[in-house]
């Protein structure tokens, strides 16, 4: 073997790639449904190339062992290109067990029975007969998807079609992600300097009203001054003379000094301007170099579930939509074991034998969706399988290990499957490989919280169990809102954050004491209360003004927050190894005034409000909100187009719809007829919106009545225009889909 380090290194990422092209191309020849012969060549022919190519470079710095496994599937993809040998299963695994092979050879693991994989290689080769054979085709059956499944992937749009393309190549080069990071982090110091420019057009901004106010005053004795001067060439009186000159001067300079000022001005918010542009786009494309497809672990997923499937007799199709969907590669990386576990579990635990399942009147092949979908900066995963779904019951047994009977049986059956995130909790009876260790779920629930994500889980039994996660899309950038505790300013990433509610607009029989914590009930749900204060330890105003809900894991918390000022995309500063584990802190970021705010770890604050034995509860500040029961919904724009679709998606909802072209008009609506919700446009003649939103706020039977805003004005400073209005929720035109709007509504109406 060679001793050229650099070629060696060179050697193990073209390896790398080839060794992912023959996972990649075998798993989709496997697949394949109905494809003509001329497809198959295609694939047979990609596998060949990349055994070539990875032999030759083998041979080149001399890894036998690679070079001669290599060489070997090369003659078996040659007899299937001939005809001569049909790539059935048998063939497959043969093949898996090669590459697996080749792969600890390159990781550099010790004790490999390379002898042993290519004895098999070998009998297979020597099994080529001299005649063709006929293709055998995929053995696997398409099917429908189970209608359980259907439905709770129907909220997601299908961001890419099923399969793999072999995408077209293009020029790249390799850089070290650390690298990527020493730029993100340098981009970010950008913001200092933006800042400071900032602070210095402001500085110029002053000094032009001393100017200005200099010229006013200056205006004022003007005349004065022309009557001095006109006395002064009556009299010999020097001294006098001189100070009107001085003062002659003076004006000229200052007339002088306005003009370089509003230039000085106007070329400062230029270059202020500018900068930030460049700042933005510097740190967006830092970020988009940091995603990988989420296609790039695909081959590892359908691979475990397909060794998985055979291992145990079971016939597994695993279904990828959305895998076109980027990440950072921080993210992914953190995500795939979480993803990897979540499926052996489906193989494993959910999808029964064949004979199991045709006997439940099933078909005999499970099925495995994993769906992704985008929305703004936040990734929704979707695993959900078809099998016998999660025994309550046998959570509960298991649970006895860890909790009291007195604590299990108070459980609703939900609470009880959240215990199947509890370390050492295991409802498998055996030990083996796979399961029945304890070591599974609480540690996808550690990984997925690791980065600011959340976790939840749908069970049908008998008909499957579904896990949704959802993620950031990256780690170097977040979107938080910023929420005001006392006289200090932190973050809560947005990814966290399931609802905000103003206190005042919660009814009085809403809020409740148990066991010595205030709770909160909201759409049928309760919450347990939290002064953030407390938990971080920091003074307050003893006035909060909102609740904003949050769920790390299975667990949910409302914390309450003296205001909130505005949700933004930040950029996040990595913490010093000293400080990586302080309690409650998931990072820090500089906002665009110099202030450095601290990130916190939802996480970390849901477990140290549960060990906070009292907290402050504020009492109710408005009288009862009465309950509405009428359906009408009042739609206030003034685009017949858009007032329009918004009516018939809402009457097609099943709700009662009366509609108004402007603010004056709703107010007059209101007066005829109960509603029990608006949706409103901003931008309207008369009144708009906001001065709607404010009014109703202000109005004592109207104070209480849910808004939505549906706007084309997208700005974060609009948004923060609506939500200080009064506004519920803040819907963009550009963004628009009615399935949006349909779960707002409902949300607000608690449906």
């Amino acid at each position: 073997m060679t001793d050229d380090q650099e070629l060696l290194t060179l050697y193990a990422a073209e390896a790398a790639e080839h060794l992912g092209v023959l996972n990649e191309t075998l798993l989709r020849l496997e697949t394949m449904q109905g494809a003509d012969d001329k497809e198959r060549k295609r694939q047979i022919e990609a596998l060949g190339r990349a055994a070539h190519s990875l032999k030759g470079a083998s041979r080149v710095v001399g890894i036998s062992p690679v070079e001669k496994l290599a060489h070997r599937m090369e003659s078996i993809f040659d007899g299937v290109q001939a005809g001569k040998l049909a790539l059935d299963a048998d063939i497959a695994d043969v093949l898996y067990d090669a590459l697996d092979t080749i792969q600890e050879v390159l990781s550099g693991t010790d004790t490999i029975d390379v002898e042993g994989v290519l004895i098999a290689l070998e009998e297979a080769i020597s099994a080529l007969p001299d005649s063709p054979v006929p293709v055998v085709q995929s053995v696997t059956t398409v099917r429908e998807t189970p209608a359980r499944i259907t439905q709770t992937l129907a909220i997601i749009e299908p961001t890419s079609t099923p399969g793999f393309p072999i995408p077209a190549p293009e020029e790249s080069i390799r850089v070290a992600v650390s690298r990527l990071d020493d730029l993100m982090a340098d981009s970010s110091d950008l913001l200092v300097a933006r800042s400071g420019i900032e602070q210095r057009l402001e500085d110029v901004k002053a000094l032009r009203k001393a100017n200005q106010k200099w010229q006013k005053e200056w205006r004022r004795v003007r005349t004065l001054y022309i009557r001095a001067v006109r006395q002064s060439t009556q009299s010999d009186n020097d001294e006098w003379s001189a100070l009107l000159t001085f003062l002659n001067l003076t004006q000229r300079y200052m007339r002088l000094s306005t003009q370089q000022l509003l230039a000085l001005d106007r070329a400062l918010a230029a270059d202020s301007l500018r900068l930030n542009l460049i700042s933005d786009s510097l740190q967006d494309n830092i970020r988009r170099v940091r995603l990988v497809p989420f296609e790039m672990h695909i081959s590892t997923f359908q691979r475990a579930v397909r060794d998985l499937a055979r291992e145990e007799g079971k016939e597994v199709a695993l279904q990828v939509t959305g895998a076109s969907i980027e990440l950072d590669k921080r993210v992914l990386e953190t995500i795939k074991d979480p993803i990897l576990h979540l499926l052996r579990n489906s193989v494993d635990h959910g999808i029964e034998l064949p004979d199991e399942r045709k006997r439940n009147g099933k078909p005999a092949d499970g099925i495995i969706i994993l769906a992704l979908s985008q929305r703004g900066g936040n990734v929704s995963i979707i695993l959900a399988d078809d099998g016998r779904g999660i025994d309550v019951s046998a959570v509960r047994r298991a649970a006895r290990r860890v909790l009291s009977e007195s604590e299990i049986d108070a459980m609703s059956d939900d609470e009880a499957l959240s215990l199947i995130m509890l370390p050492g909790l295991s409802t498998s009876s055996q030990v083996t490989q796979i399961s029945g260790r304890g070591i599974g779920l609480d540690v996808v629930r550690q990984n997925v919280e690791g980065v600011q994500g959340r976790i939840a889980i749908e069970n049908s039994p008998g008909g499957g169990t579904t896990f949704r996660l959802t993620i950031p899309v990256s780690l170097s950038t977040m979107r938080c809102m910023l929420a005001r505790v006392g006289s200090e300013t932190y973050a809560i990433p947005t990814a966290s954050i399931e609802q905000i509610v103003k206190l005042d607009t919660v009814p009085r029989e809403s809020r409740f004491t148990a066991a010595g914590r205030p709770m909160l009930t909201l759409n049928d749900r309760t919450v347990t209360l939290a002064a953030l204060a407390a938990v971080l330890e920091r003074p307050s105003s003893d006035n909060p003004q909102y609740v904003v809900i949050v769920g790390s894991g299975d667990r949910r918390m409302g914390f309450l927050v003296d205001d909130l000022i505005t949700e933004q995309e930040m950029v996040v500063k990595n913490l010093n190894f000293e400080l990586s584990r302080v309690k409650h802190v998931a990072g820090a970021t500089l906002l665009g005034s110099g202030e450095v705010v601290i990130i916190l770890n939802v996480g970390d604050l849901i477990k140290t409000a549960q060990n906070v034995p009292t907290l402050h509860f504020v009492p109710a500040k408005t009288t009862i909100q009465q309950i509405v029961t009428t359906r009408t919904i009042l739609v206030v724009d003034d685009s017949i187009t858009t007032r329009t679709l918004e009516k018939n998606i809402l009457e097609a909802a099943g709700f009662e719809v009366i509609t108004a072209t402007n603010g004056l008009e709703a107010f007059d609506a209101l007066d005829r007829s109960a509603c029990a919700l608006v949706v409103a446009d901003v931008e309207m003649p008369y009144m708009d919106g906001i001065e709607l939103t404010t009014r109703l706020r202000h109005h004592d039977r109207y104070q209480h009545l849910p808004v939505i805003l549906v706007t084309s004005l997208d700005t974060e400073e609009h948004k923060a225009q609506g939500f200080h209005a009064g506004a519920d929720a803040y819907i963009v035109k550009g963004n628009f889909n009615q399935g949006e709007l349909l779960q707002t509504v409902r949300q607000l109406l608690g449906h």
